[in-house]
């Protein structure tokens, strides 16, 4: 089951059938069909969960509609205003894409005119689902099961008396038989609170709401394969109301009211759903910072990739060729909430109109100390995955000492900086990763009012919750972190971060370090005692290349006049073993590492013709590290006297295999190391990988 459209001020539960006859998976729950005393026994040779589509032979009939007829619809009693789990309704309006049902107990309490005003409002939600609503959200997002479990392209809309703080709720139990679910309706199906039937804008969005989930049921489950997470698929249904118009005006739109449950509590994780307030509030308003930011259609791309959750939505950033991912865009918009302002930075502000700071904006810190003259002030926190806090330092005193700020946690951590100076001027840093956080340091402290750290705990990045089999959500880990200000003198030079903060062991990387005092005199770099050239680019800038090293930390000693500070913490040389796979921090691709160079596993049938590759070897390294390695895409067979095997692959993204050859063959490998080739980088396969790839045409070198 879908969860219920939530707008109150507690939560809606789900609450779910149990028994052991069939489960099936749906965004937001998974269902137990209970075994009733009527029930119907499965046939033995009946897949336990079969595609309703095998099933149509033991479904039950589903005649033509006609207007006026009676029909009796099973209901969710937790969503129900007095708990039923059955009403009759009537058919009152219907069209080339939706039949409109109104409950008949509701329809006779009412008054003549009450009576008149439901059916207005029947037929025009009749109307606009045919007009708008079907062919807007089915060019955005996709079409739903068409013609479905009932044989019919029309979506079934139920309007009736559901509790007061359900807008509306989709059952995908619908969309199976009742042989297998007994609770079935067999139908595509929306079930809308008639009480809302006189607020015609917010009927449309929670109609328009509930057919998205009927979309990525069809999209996901049906085409794909794969079940949602459930913020995302939450998210695309609230920016649904967004992309059809229903939210102008803003006023007295569903938008305005997750602004001010997001606003009550604006510390929410996107990736947990608890089916509450909040996390309408928190993922409506990610959808729209998203669509403002880098467009709508990462939403739409969003539904129709195999991936899930995070990687869903990178698919969608590289779609609109952002060199942005999740990371990236989650850590803009924790600032965007914050200070709702471009002076920093167009990122960091919503793009909507009607989300401008006067309506949107956090502004108080989680928490907020004063740091005075050679002070340290330690603010240890917790928080979950992906949710926004807010930790504030306020320099005092009239000195020019400088704030160092580290942050540490066991736990994955990126980490913007939000700097407001006197005159309310604004920027943004990034903190640079180092071992077990990230560092930053500001110098010259109190030119700045107001000093924001913004963190962004990434302990999980994929499997936020799908459903649940006992009608809750799994509640995320509370991940702890600690931010310390520290107020030190200016004195240089003083360096706090290396970026990358791993290096291979060929070396040969450009590193940055952030500091400041690199200008106060001659500089000179040195690792482990090997001196390095370096090029200032400015008082808090250097540059160097790394050297070949050893693997394990690698002290930094830098002298700038007559100072000189050294730190064995910021830099480290990592390797990995040939064979060993790799995924970059954000990214869906797998590598197998071969020397200096990574191969694309272009598909992950790949991983079954080889006994020690598996899923759970994947280390996922940052991107600075990963892009180290050169990319390959030669392969061979193991040699052997056949020349046949002595032929060399190129392997492209479509698993396609493109032999190398030559105008003169016996000058073949000379010329192909002159247009760029590299012996090093050919990677070995067994035949059975070297089969799985199409040939395609041939490279040919002159």
């Amino acid at each position: 089951m879908i969860p219920a459209i939530f707008f109150g001020k507690s939560a809606v539960g789900v609450i779910v059938r149990k028994g052991a006859l069939c489960s099936l998976a749906v965004a937001g729950a998974f269902l137990f069909f209970a075994a009733r005393a009527n029930a119907v026994v499965l046939p033995a040779d009946l897949t336990l969960c079969p595609d309703p589509v095998a099933s149509a032979a033991v479904r039950g009939t589903i005649t033509a509609a006609t207007l006026g007829e009676q029909i009796s619809f099973l209901v969710e009693a937790s969503f129900d205003q007095t708990g039923r789990t059955q009403v009759t309704a009537t058919l009152r309006a219907m069209g080339t894409r939706s039949l409109v049902y109104v409950e008949d107990a509701y329809y006779a309490s009412l008054s003549s005119s009450g009576q008149a005003a439901l059916l207005a409002a029947a037929a025009d939600l009749q109307q606009e689902f045919d007009n708008t609503i079907y062919p807007g959200l089915t060019v955005f997002y996709g079409a739903p099961w068409e013609p479905g479990i009932d044989g019919d392209v029309r979506i079934t809309i139920l309007l009736t008396r559901l509790t007061q703080t359900a807008g509306g709720y989709t059952d995908t139990t619908d969309e199976f038989p009742k042989v297998q679910a007994p609770a079935s309706n067999e139908r595509e199906m929306i079930y809308l609170n008639a009480f809302f039937a006189s607020q015609q804008e917010r009927l449309r969005a929670f109609a328009a709401h509930e057919f998205t989930h009927l979309i990525d049921f069809n999209q996901k489950q049906k085409v794909l394969g794969v079940e949602e997470e459930v913020w995302l698929n939450e998210l695309r249904a609230e920016y649904a109301p967004t992309h059809l118009g229903y939210d102008t005006p803003y006023n007295t739109s569903n938008l305005s009211s997750r602004v001010s449950a997001f606003l009550a509590s604006p510390h929410e994780s996107v990736t947990e759903w608890k089916n509450e307030a909040a996390d309408y509030g928190i993922v409506n308003l990610f959808g729209q910072y998203i669509a403002g930011r880098y467009g709508e259609s990462v939403l739409g791309t969003s539904m129709k990739t195999a991936s899930q959750g995070i990687a869903a939505l990178d698919v969608g950033f590289a779609a609109v060729g952002s060199a942005d991912r999740f990371a990236d865009v989650f850590q803009n918009f924790a600032i965007a909430n914050y200070v709702n302002s471009a002076l920093a930075g167009a990122v960091y502000a919503y793009a909507q109109q009607d989300l401008s700071a006067s309506t949107l904006k956090v502004g108080s810190p989680t928490f907020s100390a004063a740091v005075g003259p050679s002070a340290t002030v330690n603010a240890v926190r917790q928080v979950e995955d992906w949710a926004g806090q807010w930790i504030q330092a306020v320099p005092t005193g009239a000195d020019q000492e400088s704030l160092v700020i580290t942050m540490s946690s066991p736990t994955p951590i990126y980490a913007k900086v939000l700097l407001v100076k006197a005159d309310g001027g604004q920027e943004v840093r990034a903190m640079a990763p180092s071992s077990g956080g990230a560092t930053l340091t500001i110098a010259q402290a109190t030119t700045y009012r107001e000093i924001t750290v913004v963190p962004a705990l990434a302990g999980k990045t994929s499997g936020f919750s799908t459903g649940s089999e006992s009608g809750s959500y799994p509640d995320e880990p509370l991940r702890t972190y600690t931010v310390v200000f520290q107020r030190i003198a200016s004195t240089g030079p003083l360096f706090t971060s290396a970026s990358p903060a791993q290096i291979l062991p060929f070396g040969g990387v450009m590193v940055t370090l952030k500091g400041f005092g690199f200008s106060t005199g001659a500089v000179s770099v040195a690792l482990d005692g090997q001196s390095v050239a370096a090029t200032v680019v400015d008082d808090e800038t250097l540059r160097f290349i790394a050297p070949a090293h050893a693997t394990g930390a690698a002290c930094v000693r830098l002298t700038a006049g007559s100072v000189t500070n050294e730190r064995c913490d910021i830099l480290s040389y990592v390797a990995f073993a040939d064979g060993a796979l790799l995924r970059g921090e954000g990214f869906p691709e797998v590598w197998i590492i071969n020397e200096r160079f990574r191969r694309h596993i272009v598909r992950s049938d790949i991983f079954g013709f080889y006994p020690h590759l598996s899923w759970n070897a994947v280390q996922v390294v940052s991107s600075d590290l990963l892009t180290q390695l050169r990319v390959s895409a030669w392969v061979r067979a193991p040699l052997t006297a056949d020349p046949v095997t002595w032929r060399v692959y190129e392997v492209n993204g479509d698993a396609t295999k493109h032999w190398i050859t030559c105008a003169n063959p016996d000058n073949c490998g000379s010329t192909w190391i002159a247009h760029g080739g590299d012996p090093s980088g050919i990677s070995t396969v067994n035949q059975r990988e070297l089969d799985f790839y199409t040939a395609g045409s041939n490279v040919f070198l002159q």
